[in-house]
Parts: C-alpha cells; structure tokens; sequence
C-alpha cells in the first residue's frame, strides 16, 4: 500500500540552551497551477477571487498550504455566466496543474441565410449566404435561429446545446417549414406527373397531381403547368427525362416555403433545356402534407 504524501516536515531549528536540538513543525507549500481553455477567465480560490488566466489559458497560483480547497473558473460569457467548480485536495509532491474547462461549445449552425443565432436574446451569430455559420465558444444553453421574411419574423424550434455538440453541425428546424429533401421529393413528384401527362397525351388530372397543389386545379400553380403540358401537346414534344436541383429553401410565412431550384429536361430528340423556377410550398396543417401552391419561372 503506497504510502499519503507527507504534508509536513519535522525539521531542526536551532538549540535549546546551546546544548539540545531545537525542532519545529514545517508545512511544505504548494503552488498550483490552474489551466483552462481561454484567457481572461476569473479564478476564485475558495469564493475569494485570486485573479485571471494569462493568454494561453493558465494562471499559478500563489503558495498554499496542503489541504483541501474550492476552485471556480468564471467567464462572463453572452449571454450568461459560465462557470466550472471544483473541490481538490493540494498535496505536496502531487501533480498541480489543475484543468477547469469551462461549459463551451464551438460547432456549426445550418439554416436559411441570413438567419441569427439567439441564445436568451443575444445574437450569437449569423448564418452566411452558404447556409452556414460557425459559432464558437457559446454556452451551454437553448439555441434559436430567428430570421425576418416579407411576412414577418420565424423563429426555429430550440436546440439545447450539450457537451455532446462540440464540432458537429447542428441544422435549426422551423415547424411548418419544409426541409430540402421535402422540397425535393414534391416537386420531383409533381414534374414527373408534367412528364407522365406529357408524354402519354394526359392532363394534370389523369396524373393526379393536382392532389399536390393547393386548392386543386383552382390554386395558382395548376394552370401553369397545364398550359405548358398542352403546348407539348400541340408541338408534338416528349420528354426523355428531367432532373431537379435544389439551389435554396427559405421561410416564407408561417407555413410557407420558399424554393429556389433549376429543371433541366431532355427531350426525345436529345437537346437538353435548363430553366430556372421560384416556387412556393405549403404545409396542410390538418394533413401535415406539403403542397404547391406557387411554380414561377425565375431569372438566371
């Protein structure tokens, strides 16, 4: 069994009368040294606060006697007071670098552009034109992202950051609002039914459809897409195959999306067509089903 640490020592301290060894009692000091993973973080030694970590994170501090005691690092962090606490024992002859790291994440924020990290109404950060957005050193705490549209403001549900988090990507959802697998799969479904009608000299109707547009063949994306359906009926063109690429999904309104996204077509006669559309979708909140409520060209 190994041996405790000595924490004092017996040492000779002179002589009694000139003739008998004089002894005392010697604590032997410790001086620790606290690291953490920034500067600037206030260091309190049993409440009582004894200073703050140089550039490179670490603060020695003065010599102190063995024993057991209370470290905190502090770090006035937006929005919030981020704070670690030990309690160690300091012996002498034991390892004294003593790591207090602070209750911080740095990872990525995915989301519509333009859209700010909130966390208890403090901006964090802003999503960049890439849907993007690095955030460093925030707190452990619930997270939102809030962007303004034509209609207002969207605010996305919650994610409650944990030490879990660190380095990953975190996409924010809006509730009601599609992703872009959802945008995706609606409208691939929606222009193989233009391809289907086109090819097999149907309508929207017979493709069924316009079960995916809002309000039917009443709504706003219907006749565009019949029109175009009959002028390739009356030119005699057929499709060989068409392709979708996303290019950007936005909140719109509460329950409305915004998709940015190019259709290129190849007919039968092999010539190939690229065409840019900004379409509006729609969740049915009874159904929980997306819709199209709006299919435009777009330029570029």
């Amino acid at each position: 069994m190994e041996a405790p640490p000595l924490v004092f020592l017996v040492v000779k301290h002179g002589r009694y009368w000139g003739i008998f060894p004089k002894y005392q009692v010697q604590a032997q000091a410790v001086h620790p040294l606290v690291q953490t993973e920034k500067p600037k973080v206030t260091i309190r030694l049993n409440q009582q606060k004894v200073g703050q970590t140089a550039d490179d994170g670490s603060l020695r501090l003065a010599p102190q006697l063995p024993g057991r005691y209370q470290l905190s690092a502090e770090l006035r962090n937006a929005p919030q007071v981020v704070k670690n606490t030990q309690t160690v024992n300091l012996f002498k002859n034991q390892p004294q670098v003593i790591n207090l790291r602070l209750p911080l994440v740095s990872y990525t924020a995915l989301g519509p552009a333009g859209a700010q990290v909130i966390a208890a109404g403090q901006v964090l950060g802003t999503i960049g034109s890439d849907g993007r957005g690095q955030l460093d050193n925030v707190p452990l705490t619930a997270t939102r992202l809030v962007i303004k549209t034509p209609t207002g403001t969207l605010t996305s549900e919650p994610h409650h950051l944990t030490s879990h988090d660190q380095g990953r990507q975190i996409r924010y959802r809006f509730a009601n609002i599609a992703t872009s697998d959802q945008a995706r799969t609606l409208l691939q479904a929606v222009w193989s039914g233009v391809l289907d009608a086109t090819n097999d000299q149907h309508d929207l109707d017979g493709q069924l459809v316009k079960k995916k547009l809002v309000r039917g063949s009443d709504g706003d994306a219907y006749q565009p897409l019949q029109d175009l359906i009959n002028h390739n009926h009356e030119q005699q063109q057929l499709y060989r195959s068409l392709e979708l690429e996303i290019m950007q999904v936005q909140p719109l309104a509460e329950k409305q999306t915004q998709v940015d996204y190019q259709l290129q077509t190849t007919l039968a006669t092999g010539e190939t067509q690229r065409q840019n559309f900004r379409a509006v979708i729609e969740r049915d909140l009874p159904t929980g089903q997306y819709q199209l409520a709006q299919n435009q060209p777009a330029p570029g």
